[in-house]
């Protein structure tokens, strides 16, 4: 078998076992967290795991679900596929959203 087809059939396999499941995960503050943490939930929001690595603040929005048309009906994104204001902001992976002018965008957030 050529290398290159070991190099695409165990990758996979090593990166994925890199991961580390969620209770581990939990477990992990990068330097500063706890302020955040606590800046966070003073501010209204809820600290929790988002994004490849660590944690973020994130805030439920007061008009999730509503109809949009550009990003500037939403408190938080519109959401291109649905037409739809997120529920929390800020959002992370890879969704379409619509910007200001109402225009589709694809975006990968970590």
């Amino acid at each position: 078998m050529p290398g290159y087809i070991w190099l695409i059939v165990f990758l996979p396999v090593i990166l994925l076992s890199a991961c580390r499941d969620g209770e581990e995960a939990k477990g992990y503050d990068f330097p500063g967290d706890r302020a955040r943490k606590r800046a966070c939930i003073e501010e209204g929001g809820h600290w929790e795991r988002a994004g490849m690595i660590g944690h973020a603040c994130l805030f439920r929005t007061k008009d999730a679900g509503k109809s949009c048309t550009r990003a500037t009906d939403c408190e938080g994104t519109c959401l291109a596929d649905t037409r739809s204001c997120s529920a929390i902001r800020p959002m992370f992976g890879c969704y379409s959203m619509l910007d200001e002018n109402g225009e589709k965008l694809e975006i990968c957030v970590d």
